[in-house]
């Protein structure tokens, strides 16, 4: 095949080309020809210099259409160029037709002209080696216009060269890639792309798609600028369909391949499988063995006629029975008879339809001990669901029984005396009450608190406590039948059970042996105690039919002995349950009076026995219900037992407070006020947050506010007392010891306490001067009171024997109906406006 671009170079090396300059004025004349123009047009330099014309050489058909376009651009003053094909008269007379470039400047106009008379031999040699050559050729200008087209071309697309001359090259393209291929062209006709080589699809003259491998080239001028393309066109539609079939064969071999390749993976990830699977069950086999040799469980494999097959070191360990000496046995060489046979036939049922079993089991060693088992039966079947082996695993849980044991016992007994506790003794009571029902007998309940308990805990301490609490457990089992119950409930509170008592006689019979027992000395640790206590005895079914009310009589009237004295006992009767539901009923109605501000409070005047004045005043609550005034001594204890005394005793306080702070104002502003505080108030946690915030809410002086507390509060617990007592002085506030002499103190204490007054108690002033006992009782608590610095005061004075004695043993002050009984406010004020006094 022919070089195409050796082709090129050899006509261009033969083409002639004269190139000129003009003078912009009337008839172009030329201001310079190139050298070669006498050779091929027959004009020398001298011609020019002899005024030699453009219009002079143009031949005169084609000089109107030449003039008129130059004369146009020259015209328009802008820089221009165009091409024109135009014969000319050489200098010999000779016709022939040049090509011509225009370039038009300002002021010169220049160009080339090239002789196209021997073109003819050269289209000639040009037609000749295009129509040799076996592949399509097509020449196209820059704008992709078809020039010239080669025969082959015509064999491929069907157009002739005529049909195809002055075309665009898209007539050819597939709408789809058209666009594509037009774009490129017109790119590398400006951007100098580097000619490339592609394959698509074109369309025939009559519409059938033919593939084309198309490369081009460019057609360049003698001065290397881009005329144009060269595009070599081979039809490729048969080798197109054969690589087509040669991708459709080798997508059907990968498909293939791919194929069996899958197959052959899938096979191996079987395989490996398969072997992981073996290795995992061969394994879990070792693993399985391993677990059944060492595991604590026993284990039993027989077959499914229940003949031992396999045992493990473990079942060697809990029934004691070998290897050697189990294998070809029955389970039933542990048979207990502890279980029926109806037991063995459930189990077997059990295994059979739902294929294992599970429970507690008694069975027997070799050595003959009976044992407790938790026993789990399991049924191994084939691939048709036969039962081929069963496996037990058992573990002894004789240790758990143990434990669950104890921990019933202790449940249902008390740890420190080992009697029933307060459970236990329910359900006895219980199945007691329901005997006696059944066979018409009576049940007798005794309730046993230990007097003052608390205080051999206070003084000697606990563990001197729980030894004593033993000894007296010990005591009233010795009391008391062996089918009757001793218990516990807690603390110091213990209750008796006597079955099949004939009358209520036999159950005073017993407590009178309680308390005659208790009253024997009992040593621990060198020192001697005597036990008092109160027992209330409740009969079944006299005084009630249920645990929870013979519990509850039983208590009441263990209190009716501790109203009266203690260390004694007492029978339950109807009049003890009346005055329970009427401290019910106060303590519903004290609660409603708490919310609906039912209290009072009234003053008790102080008198100083060096003035006679009036010095203070006792702030004394009282309840008004419904008109009805409540003495404080019914509903106080209960107040101190439900909590409500904490709101009472704060409104009392406020209200004394504010009222003082009243009477100050009036003018009165040295006269105190004292208020009470209960036990329960001075061992709340907030107790001097409290007076604390009440003092600065009022505004009253805190030298001028007392509070007054029992010696039994005090003695409660000494080293909290000294710090709440601490804190309240150091703010001011005026401590008392109120009624005196009536509870339980040390006076090793007493010195330790910041008081400031003591208050004679009014029992020891009312039956003087009858009483010579009160009066050297009275004497000793007012001179003890001297002797510690202390302000003494005499409660309860009535009468002129009574002050006259206070004034003679040197009490500072009394309060009493003798002056006056306690006022409310506006009363209190007008006696102090009286300014009356004591003669």
């Amino acid at each position: 095949m022919i070089n195409t671009g050796e082709c090129l170079a050899d006509l261009l090396s033969k083409g002639n080309i004269i190139f000129f300059r003009l003078k912009p004025e009337t008839g172009y004349p030329f201001a310079w020809l190139s050298m070669n123009s006498a050779d091929i047009i027959g004009y020398s330099e001298a011609d020019i210099e002899n005024g030699l014309c453009l219009t002079d050489i143009v031949f005169r058909d084609d000089r109107f259409s030449v003039l008129s376009t130059l004369e146009e651009k020259v015209q328009d003053e802008e820089t221009a160029c165009f091409e024109s094909g135009f014969r000319i008269i050489c200098g010999s007379g000779k016709i022939i037709s040049v090509h011509s470039f225009f370039s038009i400047t300002s002021d010169c106009i220049s160009g080339y002209m090239s002789d196209n008379s021997g073109s003819s031999e050269i289209s000639a040699r040009l037609e000749t080696i295009l129509s040799t050559m076996p592949g399509g050729m097509i020449e196209m200008d820059t704008e992709c216009r078809i020039i010239t087209a080669n025969k082959a071309i015509q064999e491929i697309y069907g157009y002739t060269a005529e049909e195809l001359h002055g075309q665009s090259l898209s007539i050819l393209l597939e709408e789809h890639s058209g666009s594509f291929v037009m774009d490129n062209f017109r790119m590398a006709a400006i951007s100098e792309a580097l000619p490339t080589r592609f394959t698509h699809r074109h369309l025939k003259k009559n519409g059938e798609t033919v593939y084309v491998e198309l490369a081009w080239d460019y057609i360049r001028d003698s001065k290397q600028r881009i005329k144009g393309f060269i595009c070599s066109i081979t039809d490729v539609t048969e080798r197109k369909k054969y690589e087509d079939e040669l991708v459709k064969y080798r997508k059907h071999l990968e498909s293939l391949v791919e194929k069996r390749t899958n197959e052959l993976n899938e096979a191996n990830r079987q395989l490996m499988k398969e072997i992981d699977e073996r290795i995992e069950k061969e394994r879990q086999l070792l693993l399985a063995a391993s677990v059944i040799e060492n595991t604590i469980e026993g284990i039993t494999i027989t077959d499914c006629f229940g003949t031992i097959l396999q045992v493990n070191p473990a079942f060697t360990q809990i029934t004691g029975f070998t290897p050697e000496e189990a294998i070809g046995k029955t389970p039933r060489i542990l048979k207990s008879e502890k279980h029926d046979e109806q037991f063995y036939s459930s189990m077997w049922q059990s295994l059979i339809k739902r294929g294992n079993w599970s429970g507690e089991i008694w069975n027997r060693r070799k050595n003959g001990d009976a044992y407790p088992e938790w026993l789990s039966i399991n049924a191994i079947k084939d691939e048709l669901g036969n039962i081929t082996h069963f496996v037990a695993v058992f573990h002894d849980i004789s240790e758990v029984k143990q434990g669950e044991e104890k921990l019933k016992y202790q449940a249902n007994h008390d740890t420190l005396t080992g009697l029933p506790n307060r459970q236990l003794f329910n359900d006895r009571l219980e199945m007691a009450i329901a005997f006696a029902k059944r066979h018409s007998q009576k049940v007798a309940v005794i309730f046993i608190d230990l007097d003052n308990f608390k205080n051999v805990n206070d003084t000697l301490g606990h563990y001197v406590g729980d030894i004593l609490l033993q000894r007296v457990a010990e005591t009233l089992k010795k009391c008391v039948r062996t089918e009757d119950t001793v218990a516990r409930l807690g603390g110091d509170e213990f209750m008796l059970i006597l079955q099949d008592i004939l009358t209520e006689s036999n159950a005073v019979e017993t407590s009178r042996r309680i308390l005659t027992e208790f009253a024997k000395p009992i040593n621990i640790n060198g020192n001697e105690f005597f036990i008092n206590a109160s027992l209330g005895i409740t009969i079944y079914p006299d005084d009630g039919e249920d645990v929870l009310t013979m519990v509850k009589n039983a208590d009441l009237a263990m209190y009716r002995v501790k109203e009266t004295g203690k260390n004694g006992y007492q029978l339950f009767t109807k009049n003890m349950n009346e005055k329970v539901q009427t401290r019910v009923s106060m303590e519903r109605e004290l609660r409603k009076a708490v919310m609906s501000g039912e209290f009072e409070v009234v003053y008790q005047p102080k008198v100083s026995l060096t003035t006679g004045m009036i010095c203070g005043a006792e702030a004394l609550i009282r309840w008004n219900r419904d008109g009805q005034i409540i003495s404080p001594q019914e509903f106080i204890p209960i107040a101190e037992e439900t909590g409500h005394i904490i709101a009472i005793g704060k409104f009392v306080l406020t209200k004394a407070c504010g009222d003082a702070v009243k009477w100050h104002k009036l003018g009165f502003k040295d006269i105190d006020v004292a208020v009470n505080l209960s036990a329960r108030q001075f061992r709340d946690e907030n107790l001097i947050d409290t007076v604390c915030g009440i003092v600065k809410e009022t505004g009253i002086k805190p030298e001028l506010l007392g509070l007054e507390i029992t010696e039994n509060t005090m003695m409660e617990d000494i080293q909290t007392t000294i710090i709440a007592l601490a804190h309240l002085v150091q703010h001011g506030i005026k401590i008392s010891i109120d009624d005196f002499g009536t509870g339980y103190s040390s006076l090793s204490y007493l010195k330790l306490f910041p008081i400031n007054i003591l208050k004679v108690d009014r029992q020891f002033i009312k039956d003087i001067p009858e009483d010579a006992d009160d009066i050297a009782i009275s004497t000793a608590i007012i001179n003890l009171a001297k002797g510690l610095n202390l302000h003494v005061i005499a409660e309860g004075v009535e009468t002129q024997a009574q002050l006259d004695f206070c004034r003679e043993r040197g009490c500072d002050g009394i309060q009493g109906f003798f002056f006056s009984k306690p006022l409310t406010f506006s009363e209190f004020v007008a006696l102090l406006r009286s300014g009356k006094k004591l003669l």
